[in-house]
């Protein structure tokens, strides 16, 4: 019996054209077996004709795009689709997360902007897949067999190591109904390699698959949850016997239960999935609000209109077209963190890409703006000291957003009070890694919450995103 209402997009980034020392072959390995099990027929059941597998030349940006615009063409509402990614992780020159892609480029140790897949693009081209059934499994933080550093040309860096960030996350599952996310570690931790013939995380993804291990039958299928919590698991038992530590994370809405994910070993008798079935305990699951979720999402997907111009703002950046500041309306190129808004009585809509209007500023006087002497750059750091010098410069910031009101009181007291604890733990000789991302993460989640000026608060959220890059970067 065939998994007909299945569909996959299968993605391995083992090789790059223009980014010397950053291949990993194993990436390769990876998708084609995670692609080779979903199509078994006695197996996950997906019909062959329904799984795109994309590696080496073939996983290009463009090639990338293309599946995803085919999947919304191809799917409706009852269909499940699995989509899984294996490559690096990394900050853009525009400050945005990439996927990397066979074809990106890097400056220093950042993407350059357009040539790998953003968070954007992800949003933008998942929201149009209807299939109301979808788990997207990541593992783009690799370590390991692996140099930790990676060598680009004559320069050492961490390139490549970044997990997919926490609000990202959060934004995708707003990208349509039924959105289950499953990270191959958290955020602080590392995707380990390991000695085998895949990486750590894939070998327990595709023994799940085949029905092995910790997964149970949930009357013929393999369920999102029952899949993720052998995936958990078996890579922290795993991870472990190497002295390492890596725990798989789940993001899911709250209250949105699990879905079939494939055939239990190809199962033809098939009675009623159980819809039922509880998140599992003890594991690293994080359950998302959904509002909190939907606000990031119009955050990361806002459009700036103005004299009939589209600029797509990102996170508070606004790049790609023109806006309109103050009173003579005067049009000026967006660029960097700067962002659109109005200066004596200016005028500035901000539309989602329904065309409603989320953000309306008419005849307001607005006076601050993230980070406008522009003198906050997490990605110059080359080391500790200079990554304790921008937090600093991230203190100061947070308190001007108090001064000028940007966000609550309240709130702009605990972020600072936060970002306070991760500036005195990176001073420290012995500094832990864990604890400065923890309180950084945390800083995040109160701007996120009750942040009152849309343009303001995603310009932070950004610069704490991008804080947490740096710190995994240069903090051991």
């Amino acid at each position: 019996m065939a998994f007909d209402k299945g569909f996959a997009l299968v993605i391995g980034i083992g090789s790059y054209l223009h980014i010397n020392g950053a291949n990993i072959p194993i990436s390769v390995s990876d998708a084609q077996e995670v692609g080779r099990i979903l199509c078994d027929q006695n197996l996950c059941g997906y019909p062959s004709a329904q799984v795109t597998i994309l590696h080496d030349h073939t996983a290009s940006r463009q090639n990338i795009l293309s599946a995803l615009d085919k999947l919304a063409g191809k799917t409706s509402a009852e269909n499940t689709v699995t989509l899984f990614y294996c490559g690096h992780g990394a900050t853009g020159t525009d400050g945005n997360y990439y996927l990397t892609t066979v074809d990106s480029q890097v400056q220093g140790d950042r993407v350059v902007a357009g040539t790998g897949i953003s968070e954007v693009d992800l949003l933008d081209k998942l929201r149009a897949i209807p299939a109301q059934r979808l788990i997207l499994l990541f593992n783009s933080c690799h370590s390991g067999e692996l140099s930790p550093d990676l060598t680009l040309g004559d320069q050492e860096t961490s390139f490549g190591d970044a997990s997919l960030p926490v609000s990202a996350a959060e934004a995708l599952l707003s990208a349509g109904e039924g959105r289950i996310i499953i990270a191959a570690s958290r955020a602080a931790q590392k995707s380990w390699i390991g000695g085998g013939k895949l990486s750590i995380f894939t070998q327990a993804l595709v023994d799940g698959l085949s029905g092995k291990g910790y997964v149970p039958n949930n009357n013929g299928y393999i369920s999102a949850f029952g899949l993720y919590e052998h995936i958990y698991t078996a890579v922290k038992e795993t991870a472990g016997k190497l002295g390492k530590t890596q725990e798989p994370e789940l993001t899911v809405l709250k209250g949105v239960g699990p879905f079939p994910v494939s055939l239990y070993r190809g199962a033809t008798t098939l009675g009623t999935f159980d819809s039922q079935e509880s998140l599992p305990e003890g594991s690293a699951v994080r359950e998302v609000d959904q509002k909190h979720s939907a606000r990031l999402f119009q955050t990361k997907t806002k459009i700036v209109t103005a004299s009939g111009e589209r600029a797509v703002a990102v996170g508070g950046n606004v790049t790609g077209s023109t806006i309109i500041t103050g009173n003579q309306n005067t049009i000026q190129q967006s660029t960097g963190r700067n962002t659109a808004q109005t200066a004596g009585g200016g005028r500035a809509t901000v539309t989602d890409r329904s065309r409603r209007t989320v953000f309306d500023q008419r005849g307001q006087q607005v006076q601050y703006q993230y980070n406008a002497a522009n003198d906050i750059n997490f990605g110059a750091a080359q080391n500790r000291a200079d990554a304790l010098a921008e937090l600093r410069k991230l203190q100061a910031e947070l308190g001007k957003a108090k001064e000028a009101g940007a966000i609550e009181e309240d709130a702009a007291t605990d972020a600072a009070y936060q970002v306070t604890k991760a500036v005195q733990q990176a001073q420290k000789p012995d500094a832990d890694r864990q604890t400065i991302l923890g309180h950084l993460e945390q800083a995040k989640d109160v701007i996120v919450k009750v942040a009152a000026n849309v343009t303001a608060a995603g310009g932070l959220i950004t610069a704490v995103s991008q804080a947490i890059q740096m710190v995994q970067r240069l903090f051991s």
